[in-house]
């Protein structure tokens, strides 16, 4: 995976393309292993008995708008991960996760 290189000659986007930006930019859902990451939202569901933990990867398509502040350190800026975050397509990876967190549960039982 490469790391975003800012281009300084690109001005930085107006607010219009990033709402733009942030509704059309492609999400993939992206299957995720790791054992150190199952134990620590293992942990977190042990010791917060009312919540929940929900882990997904998701990667973003090309953009030259979300390049721009990602190549930053500015993806807060007009709200851009919380727009992206709140996306159906979001929402419905994230529920995809917890069916199969509960089809894990039921199974080890």
């Amino acid at each position: 995976m490469e790391l975003l290189e800012p281009d300084w000659n690109q001005p930085r986007p107006e607010l219009s393309e990033v709402l733009i930006m942030c509704r059309r930019i492609e999400l993939r859902h992206i299957g995720f292993q790791s054992d150190v990451v199952t134990q620590v939202l293992q942990r977190l569901r042990e010791s917060h008995c009312n919540g929940g933990t929900m882990f997904a990867t998701v990667s973003l398509g090309a953009d030259r708008v979300f390049d721009w502040y990602a190549s930053r350190n500015r993806s807060l800026e007009w709200e851009i991960l919380p727009r992206i975050l709140r996306r159906e397509e979001t929402k419905a990876i994230l529920k995809e996760t917890q069916y199969w967190r509960f089809v894990e549960f039921v199974r080890r039982r």
